[in-house]
């Protein structure tokens, strides 16, 4: 006596194999500008909450020009009260610090690195105590991909009246004074030198770290999607 054992023709699994490939190319694209949705939101919230605390420095100091040094004391005094943080990092001689497969980072003369409550990062890149601080922010954390242009942005705070080691004055996304052929080439993986990031972010290396004025692209573009350089969310 046989049994029968139900099963799929050749055809049918063929078919079957061909509707689930239909369905998962419709639904990539729609997958990825959610995942890009996401970190432009978190974007353009860390982008307004620097601007919150820039200002409110600017009311409790003055112009920038009168500003204290950036040094320790100006971050502990005016910096850490602002910021709801649960973790602080200082590296304040960084001549030969290498963290954790990060490349060397001796163009700053001092970082200082915040992990805040919400997840974020923010790590403030001090070129001179006395101008300029490069921003980057990781908008969610060590949750990745930890990328340029994708969950990592850049933002300078220049207190001189002159431009500073390339920095306009005041502050604002990187690259802001640049033209808009000039940021959308140089968000689009035209590599623009080395971008250094330390501590708590992971993954993050010099191959990835060009996209300096992404920032500045969703800033100039409402932080829509539509046309941004970076297609594909997450590749390397």
């Amino acid at each position: 006596m046989y049994k029968k054992f139900c099963a799929f023709t050749l055809a049918e699994a063929l078919i079957t194999l061909g509707i689930i490939g239909v369905v998962a190319a419709l639904s990539y694209p729609v997958l990825m500008n959610y995942i890009g949705n996401k970190y432009t939101t978190q974007a353009r919230k860390c982008y307004a909450d620097m601007q919150k605390l820039v200002s409110s420095l600017e009311g409790e100091l003055g112009p920038y020009e009168v500003w204290p040094d950036f040094t320790n004391d100006f971050f502990e005094k005016y910096v850490d009260k602002r910021l709801a943080y649960v973790k602080k990092k200082e590296f304040n001689d960084t001549t030969n610090a290498v963290y954790e497969g990060y490349d060397n980072f001796n163009s700053h003369n001092s970082v200082y690195e915040y992990l805040l409550q919400n997840g974020s990062i923010y790590i403030f890149g001090v070129y001179n105590t006395k101008w300029a601080t490069q921003i980057t922010v990781d908008v969610n954390g060590n949750e990745g991909p930890n990328m340029f242009g994708v969950d990592v942005y850049q933002m300078t705070l220049n207190t001189s009246s002159d431009v500073r080691y390339g920095y306009p004055h005041g502050f604002g996304p990187a690259g802001r004074d640049y033209s808009k052929d000039d940021i959308t080439k140089y968000c689009s993986r035209t590599p623009l030198g080395v971008w250094y990031i330390v501590g708590y972010v992971q993954g993050v290396d010099s191959k990835t770290n060009n996209h300096s004025t992404c920032l500045a692209w969703l800033v100039n573009h409402n932080f829509q999607l539509k046309d941004y350089p970076i297609k594909k969310w997450g590749e390397d």
